[in-house]
């Protein structure tokens, strides 16, 4: 027992080591780690909020699909394009053609914007700040 445990924290502090900054900053967005989201961006010259993950994600969409408004607030603000395009998996890109087409929308390619994610989850309040800084 005592060995299982030890591998399990040894794994997972290395697998969240081994992460390069974008994988980090990304899931800290969905955790809604504001501090930690803006620590990251302050410690890495490199790094901004526009930075995709190895999957293709950005800490924008993540942090909308996860409804954390002060942080999509504090992302917009450090420049993260609203406009930005993250890319989709199958499975995620079929989920989203047939939400859409069941309300008369047609998507064009298989990334999504942050516009679309809010849409999708109903969002107003995230919608409405992302118009507000020229979404379309």
């Amino acid at each position: 027992m005592k060995y299982y445990i030890f591998f399990v924290v040894c794994y997972t502090t290395l697998s969240t080591y081994c992460m390069n900054a974008a994988d980090r900053l990304v899931q800290a967005a969905a955790e809604g780690s504001q501090d930690l989201v803006l620590e990251l961006l302050a410690q890495n010259d490199t790094l901004t909020p526009n930075s995709p993950d190895q999957e293709g994600r950005r800490a924008l969409h993540c942090a909308i699909s996860h409804k954390h408004y002060a942080l999509v607030h504090t992302l917009v603000g450090c420049g993260a394009d609203v406009n930005a395009h993250a890319n989709l998996d199958q499975t995620q890109y079929l989920q989203l053609v047939q939400h859409f087409q069941t309300r008369g929308i047609t998507m064009k390619g298989r990334s999504l914007t942050a516009l679309h994610l809010a849409a999708q989850h109903g969002d107003i309040r995230i919608a409405s700040l992302l118009l507000s800084q020229g979404a379309d």
